[in-house]
């Protein structure tokens, strides 16, 4: 009898932990044709069949997959690279304190992996338990925030109406803003002098803001190239400023436009940087869309299609270009603490290149300025905390 009473107890403790446990959801599950990742990074199986690679998007440590799964998955910030057999279409995602996932991928219309091919699945997780007992400021706090540390970077999870975006935390240092040597070629005299600027922590997008966080924060898109998924554009440095004012009155927290001096920083990959021409690599076609005589882009592309820099952080280098917080004026040839910008003037920064643009102007050097009314079809922007 007590035997049956402790086994009683066991199987009541486990089913409360299930029913309180909170469920993963699957954001998307698509096909990534222009990542070239599964085809430049090799993996065969144990039959020596090269695999597929699926990019699985989720803020949290300590997850396991299993399924037709081929060594260890690798983290790379904000996202595990897990590569699958050729003809696999179920995935078991586990995670601590959640229940398992169970995915089939025919769900979501790819009805097997194939070999050399790279998709991209995003998993939600859910912010807050619903059995917790929290007052009011702590649960405004956690709907919009959620801090994860993996790999000594912390990347912060805000939520609002309904719509996710992280920021990645930037450690600041010295460096030297300009053109540098892998950056001289093409450099125009706005690049120049090459100057050391010290930065003091701050965060900056993962990625540029989408449509679909424009429209959760400002209830339209004015993007003439409609898509959830892509960069918003066709908005002014104005209309970024009204943006940033509406996404803190619902978060209470103190976003901004980053400064011309915070962007390149990040686009070098901060403390983490290797000297590279374009924002993650010197190879331009594997981290940034842009245009020109050989690169016919018609429009610009869903967010994080392409590589990530060293910090984890997509699309610095072409899609769309991005508005700074400074005014735009000649560098000065002495040392900086935290600039921001010219003191006086009309003209905006903004950074990074487009879509609509050849290679040159995507180097991570290159500057560019415009009035704040201008609006273009190519400039949006990123967020910094």
């Amino acid at each position: 009898m007590r035997i049956q009473k402790q086994l009683l107890l066991v199987i009541i403790v486990l089913f409360s932990t299930m029913v309180q446990a909170q469920e993963l959801t699957v954001k998307s599950m698509t096909a990534a044709p222009m990542d070239l990742s599964a085809s430049q990074y090799r993996v065969a199986d144990l039959n020596g069949s090269l695999c597929g690679l699926v990019k699985v998007q989720i803020a949290a440590s300590g997850v396991k997959f299993e399924g037709n799964v081929i060594g260890e998955p690798e983290f790379k910030t904000g996202e595990y690279w897990v590569y699958m057999s050729e003809g696999s279409y179920e995935l078991h995602i586990k995670v601590p304190n959640y229940l398992p996932l169970e995915l089939n991928f025919r769900d979501y219309d790819i009805m097997r992996i194939e070999s050399l091919c790279t998709y991209k699945l995003i998993i939600t997780l859910p912010l807050l338990p619903s059995h917790t007992k929290i007052t009011k400021k702590e649960r405004i706090d956690a709907e919009n925030r959620k801090s994860t540390h993996i790999d000594g970077t912390l990347i912060e999870t805000f939520s609002v109406n309904g719509v996710s975006f992280n920021m990645i935390q930037v450690k600041g240092s010295s460096f030297n803003m300009g053109a540098t040597s892998e950056m001289i070629e093409g450099a125009k005299n706005d690049e120049k002098p090459v100057h050391q600027v010290t930065l003091s922590d701050y965060c900056i997008g993962e990625t540029e803001v989408t449509q679909e966080l424009w429209k959760a924060v400002m209830g339209k898109n004015p993007s003439k190239f409609k898509n959830n998924d892509c960069p918003v554009e066709m908005v002014s440095w104005y209309d970024c400023q009204a943006f940033v004012k509406k996404l803190n009155e619902l978060t209470g927290r103190q976003f901004r436009l980053p400064t011309e001096a915070e962007w390149e920083y990040a686009a070098r990959g901060g403390v983490l940087s290797k000297g590279y021409k374009y924002a993650g690599l010197d190879i331009a076609d594997l981290v940034g869309w842009y245009g020109g005589l050989y690169h016919q882009v018609q429009r610009p592309h869903a967010v994080r299609q392409k590589e990530p820099n060293e910090l984890g952080i997509y699309d610095m280098t072409g899609n769309v270009w991005e508005w700074c917080q400074d005014i735009y004026g000649p560098y000065a040839d002495l040392n900086q603490n935290n600039p921001k910008g010219a003191s006086s003037g009309l003209a905006r920064v903004f950074r990074g290149g487009g879509w609509s643009n050849g290679e040159k102007f995507c180097r991570i050097s290159e500057r560019d300025f415009d009035d704040p009314h201008k609006t273009s079809y190519d400039i949006g922007l990123r967020l910094a905390l």
